[in-house]
């Protein structure tokens, strides 16, 4: 059984709306509402972001980049800085699955390239498709408070080129993009195998990750028969990543 934890600053009181929003956010990320179950404890404020902001240290991502999560460049070391809004914790960089993400886009993004990320949390690969070149960047996500970090982390990094778009998969125009990445959940890649192969041009590029290392066989089962030839896979842990390409 896995188990996922969030915290919040909302009181006991509000235990009943915040389990029917867990309990909404997850069926629209694709699990089977009958698979999962919502509870809600309270819990003495121990001034977690306050802890976990001062742990925060910049890392190494990739071959070319240096993740400052607190916000400010706090060592110069010759690679391309992202700057990451402190306090907000998703999206950072530290998860296997961003950094399958980042070092297979080192290789496949090319100067003046349209690139899609679909359900793009703090924004982060989108910086990276920007660094490397891309000319067009857009991001989609379906969470209001994502976009809301999404743009401060663009705003932060000088990078209002680059787009962020609420909403969903509907938001995304077909075969418009060089490349795409969907870094979500084997759920979520499954429901939409052919939306996702949608949204690549001929001859460009879709990323797939977020899911586990045991599922990326079938995906790419899944993914040819819609259209779409597997050139390249990944994983590190439990976690993979497969990269597909669209026919010319």
């Amino acid at each position: 059984m896995e188990e996922i934890r969030a915290f919040t600053s909302a009181g006991s009181g509000d235990a009943g709306p915040l389990r029917t929003w867990a309990t909404r956010r997850l069926a629209s990320l694709g699990f089977d509402r009958e698979s999962f179950t919502c509870d809600v404890e309270q819990v003495d404020d121990g001034h977690w972001v306050e802890r976990y902001q001062e742990s925060l240290r910049p890392f190494r991502i990739g071959t070319r980049f240096t993740v400052h999560p607190r916000g400010r460049i706090e060592v110069d070391d010759g690679r391309v800085p992202l700057l990451l809004v402190p306090g907000r914790a998703f999206g950072t960089g530290e998860h296997a699955t961003t950094q399958l993400c980042i070092e297979r886009l080192e290789h496949v993004v090319r100067p003046g390239q349209r690139w899609l990320d679909v359900g793009c949390g703090s924004g982060i690969l989108l910086l990276v498709a920007r660094a490397l070149g891309a000319g067009a960047c857009v991001g989609i996500e379906i969470d209001p408070d994502a976009v809301e970090i999404a743009r401060n982390v663009l705003s932060r990094n000088e990078a209002l080129d680059c787009e962020i778009q609420e909403g969903g998969l509907d938001r995304a125009a077909r075969g418009a993009w060089d490349g795409a990445i969907c870094n979500i959940s084997t759920t979520f890649a499954r429901m939409h195998v052919a939306a996702l192969a949608a949204l690549p041009r001929p001859g460009g590029t879709l990323i797939v990750s977020g899911v586990l290392q045991a599922d990326l066989p079938g995906l790419s089962s899944r993914f040819a028969g819609a259209g779409l030839h597997e050139i390249d896979r990944a994983a590190r842990g439990p976690w993979g990543l497969l990269v597909l390409a669209v026919p010319h």
